[in-house]
């Protein structure tokens, strides 16, 4: 087998792959829509800031309302930084007072027994400040560094659900990358069929959102009578290998289609340098 099929091949796999991760990123939405995971960790991570009543009176301010959603999903960081710096300056009886005061009733506050509510806001004037606007920024880098982390923690929570969700998927379309490397090594019209949607993508940088419906005819999908009969009649080691092979298909598409799409990318450049240092002309 040459090296240019064994391109073609390696690139008809990511093919695949890039496709059913399209398909398991639609179905890993509509989880997290119904779960509500993205509401769920921003709200564990305001609460971790301010406390739960310091979230529930941040969640009942009419700008924060006005999101659209009683359990928002996202929160912009100036909205977030000015409602909760008003919210605090409130609580301290200090809602209309001037900059001295406010400065002056914080660093008495850092000297005695600072109530819960308000140690975030002690601490963050902690270094001193020459404006109100100068704290509100504090506030804010503190809110951007607080959702950097919940975010690195919904992308983690996300990856462990579109595994789930992958499993189930491959499980029950029978994706096995044990049949998809035979047919992108022996199937001309699979190979072709693949490499016709993916050149149309290919260099744009736009990850594609949706699968032809002529392409899913290429890819080996779905149980027949006689498969699941040689599966049942196979042993041991038939069974394990279907179970590799599906698992393996759940692991890669669990990476999501912006990592295949950029694999793909890399492997149609490998193939033009080939066709190039084959052909000068091309």
């Amino acid at each position: 087998m040459s090296l240019g099929v064994l391109i073609e091949a390696a690139i008809g796999l990511v093919a695949i792959y890039l496709a059913l991760s399209i398909v398991v990123t639609a179905a890993n939405d509509w989880v997290a829509s119904i779960t509500k995971i993205r509401a769920s960790t921003l709200r564990r991570g305001v609460t971790r800031m301010l406390s739960e009543s310091g979230r529930e009176s941040l969640y009942a301010s009419p700008l924060v309302r006005a999101l659209g959603d009683d359990d928002p999903t996202w929160i912009p960081t100036d909205l977030f930084a000015g409602e909760t710096l008003r919210q605090w300056l409130r609580a301290a009886d200090l809602a209309d007072a001037g900059l001295d005061d406010v400065r002056a009733r914080l660093a008495e506050l850092g000297d005695g027994d600072v109530p819960e509510p308000l140690r975030p806001l002690v601490a963050l004037a902690g270094r001193g400040f020459e404006t109100l606007d100068e704290l509100e920024g504090r506030v804010g880098t503190w809110f951007d560094s607080v959702m950097q982390e919940a975010s690195a923690s919904y992308r983690r929570r996300m990856q462990v659900y579109g595994f789930g969700v992958g499993m189930v998927l491959c499980f029950l379309l029978n994706a096995d990358t044990v049949r998809f490397v035979e047919a992108v090594v022996t199937d001309d019209g699979a190979r072709a069929a693949l490499a016709a949607w993916t050149e149309a993508y290919a260099g744009s940088g736009a990850v594609p959102t949706s699968i032809p419906t002529g392409l899913l005819g290429a890819i080996p999908l779905g149980w027949t009578q006689a498969a699941w009969n040689a599966l049942m009649a196979g042993g041991t080691w038939t069974f394990l290998t279907k179970f590799f092979g599906l698992v393996a298909t759940s692991l890669a598409v669990s990476l999501g289609a912006p990592f295949w799409f950029q694999i793909l990318n890399s492997l149609g450049n490998l193939r033009g340098s080939g066709k190039s240092s084959r052909d000068p002309a091309a």
